[in-house]
């Protein structure tokens, strides 16, 4: 984690630009999620929850709102390219692995690209 931790700063500008929202409990981010579209790409870039606040429901949270967010703006489609150790938690919600990308903290490591595509159920 301390070698991605230069890759893992969203700026000011994405904040403006892009869809950025955030737990956050006495001042202290709990977890949160950053989603990038321009044109026909659109892509989750991050979402992280706090290791100690895992397993208590927020990355379920951040997902929810992450799809009511994506079905406004008219996304049907998403790619994620996950941390090895969250592939588990975005294909339970539906997301399927589409390939692998390299990563841009570790040239040695690959890291899964998934997508996720939007059905009639989703955010509802």
């Amino acid at each position: 984690m301390l070698a991605a931790k230069e890759h893992l700063v969203v700026t000011e500008q994405q904040v403006k630009e892009d869809a950025v929202y955030v737990i956050e409990d006495r001042g202290v981010i709990r977890g949160f999620y950053y989603f990038r579209s321009i044109g026909c790409e659109a892509e989750l870039k991050w979402l992280f929850v706090n290791p100690e606040w895992i397993g208590l429901g927020l990355g379920k949270l951040l997902w929810e709102h992450l799809l009511e967010t994506v079905k406004k703006a008219g996304i049907s489609r998403f790619r994620i390219v996950s941390d090895p150790n969250a592939e588990a938690f975005y294909r339970k919600l539906g997301a399927k692995r589409i390939g692998w990308e390299p990563s841009s903290a570790d040239s040695n490591l690959r890291l899964p690209l998934l997508e996720f595509t939007l059905d009639n159920s989703d955010a509802s």
